[in-house]
């Protein structure tokens, strides 16, 4: 699910922000609104941060809860793209 594609100034403000510090930086498709920022790894490039739980209610909004963890282990989490693939971060309360 993560792409790569030149991102242009029609795309949501949370992807440009994450392509100025990465221009090669993935994105997951249709989860604009759940990048949470940029997460660094030592010896690696940033890449985009998204926030676990919402990406979760995004897919259960048209699948179900059980069916939406089961597609993102299988379709988003398991898409292993390269070293700018994208984080999910799991926020404490």
């Amino acid at each position: 699910m993560p792409r790569r594609k030149k991102v242009t100034e029609e795309e949501h403000p949370n992807r440009l922000k994450v392509a100025e510090i990465n221009e090669q930086a993935l994105f997951a498709d249709g989860f604009d609104d759940c990048i949470i920022g940029v997460a660094e790894r030592y010896g690696m490039p940033p890449v985009a941060a998204y926030d676990y739980d919402k990406v979760i209610a995004t897919l259960a909004s048209d699948m179900g809860e059980d069916q939406a963890h089961e597609f993102f282990d299988f379709n988003i989490i398991g898409a292993w793209m390269g070293e700018h693939t994208p984080v999910f971060v799991r926020r404490f309360e």
